[in-house]
């Protein structure tokens, strides 16, 4: 699961990554220059902000979708950021993208990604949280919800793994 990170050195000048967590990160390159050929930005409703959140739909989505969705994602998403850094992961621009009008993601598949994030977030390994959340999603209508709350909440797996237990999704 992807993460976009973008921060600031100390002439403010703006970097974005892109990385997977466990990898090595990596400056998230502007394949497409549609509004800013003087690179990315945040934090304001302009040209860079335009042009990074066109990039991130796209690496998520594809070109299509991004060219949709982009100056809305701009304008409630990349314009709200702090202008000192930012970091977004692939599961939240996939859920802000489920809630868009015409973007087909299944519903579910949409909350497994946001649980397994937050159960990775809180310390689980991601094989597992991707286990709890597919089994989750699988067996037990509402408990994906449960696990997402509780991982957001008390930021520990053991509430996790009793959740599941007393769900009897072993």
């Amino acid at each position: 699961m992807k993460v976009y990170r973008g921060e600031r050195d100390e002439q403010q000048e703006a970097w974005v990554y892109c990385y997977i967590p466990g990898e090595m990160m990596q400056e998230f390159p502007q394949q497409i220059v549609e509004h800013s050929p003087t690179g990315y930005e945040w934090g304001y409703g302009g040209s860079g902000p335009a042009d990074l959140a066109l990039n991130i739909l796209a690496d998520v989505a594809g070109e299509e979708v991004a060219r949709k969705h982009h100056r809305r994602f701009h304008l409630e998403v990349v314009a709200k950021w702090e202008r000192a850094a930012f970091s977004i992961t692939e599961a939240n621009v996939q859920k802000w993208l489920s809630e868009q009008e015409g973007y087909p993601v299944p519903h579910v598949l949409t909350k497994v990604e946001i649980a397994v994030e937050r159960l990775v977030s809180c310390g689980a390994a991601e094989e597992k949280a991707k286990d709890y959340a597919m089994r989750a999603a699988e067996e037990a209508e509402g408990v994906l919800d449960l696990i997402a709350e509780l991982a957001a909440d008390f930021k520990t797996v053991r509430a996790i793994e009793f959740l599941i237990h007393q769900s009897n999704l072993k």
